[in-house]
């Protein structure tokens, strides 16, 4: 009984961990804001010879494709004061790859739910410390991110690349800045804080979730006299 106990508060650790990383990601993926930031911030303006305006309206139309309120990423825009594609095939083509992975990605997190609640359920009923187990969780959850995160940022364009050859079986990805739109709108700048990011906000949601447990599991371990 203890054993399975071990195991199902393993997995609802794991869970618990990646819900929150996709979640935090999601949330970066689809704030316009952010783009807008990171378009200011590497100067895409002068790369595209798109203005704001141009910009956020194409960052919309990707943000509406990846999530499925669109089926064309295909977009006109003024470029360098002429009306004109902003996609050509190799872009169109490499994006529906990402579609994929994005749509794939929200199925599986909400299994994940799903799954963690029944989990949690499962524990619940055992009269097991939900909370204690949730807090030790984060402990170990907050430190393989820190170190994760400082292994990564030493050398991201090495991971970056790993990602790619990961989860994309074409080399469709390796696009040339200076002609390809969706590289110089989103370069590898833009990767790496959105990356970035979505660990700091994640880790500021583990430690509130730990901070949370803790307390409550001290309660829950006076009233059974631990």
């Amino acid at each position: 009984m203890k054993v399975t106990n071990k195991i199902v508060s393993i997995i609802m650790t794991v869970l618990l961990f990646l819900i929150v990383l996709l979640s935090n990601l999601q949330y970066l993926a689809f704030n316009l804001n952010f783009y807008i930031h990171e378009f200011d911030k590497y100067g895409v303006e002068y790369v595209t010879g798109m203005d704001r305006s141009q910009l956020s309206k194409v960052a919309l139309r990707i943000q509406d494709y990846l999530y499925g309120k669109s089926e064309s990423l295909q977009i006109d825009a003024l470029i360098d004061g002429q009306n004109q594609k902003v996609f050509n095939e190799r872009e169109l083509d490499h994006m529906k790859d990402v579609r994929k992975l994005f749509k794939s990605g929200f199925l599986m997190r909400n299994l994940m739910i799903l799954i963690y609640i029944l989990a949690l359920l499962f524990l619940y009923f055992r009269k097991e410390d939900v909370f204690y187990h949730t807090y030790r969780g984060m402990l170990f959850v907050i430190l393989f991110l820190l170190i994760t995160g400082t292994i990564v940022s030493l050398d991201f364009n090495k991971w970056f690349i790993y990602f790619h050859h990961i989860f994309f079986d074409n080399n469709l990805w390796q696009l040339d800045v200076t002609r390809d739109r969706l590289i110089q709108m989103l370069p590898e700048g833009f990767f790496s804080d959105i990356s970035y990011v979505t660990v700091r906000n994640s880790i500021i949601t583990y430690i509130v979730i730990g901070f949370v447990s803790f307390l409550l599991k001290g309660k829950k371990n006076n009233e059974i006299g631990l």
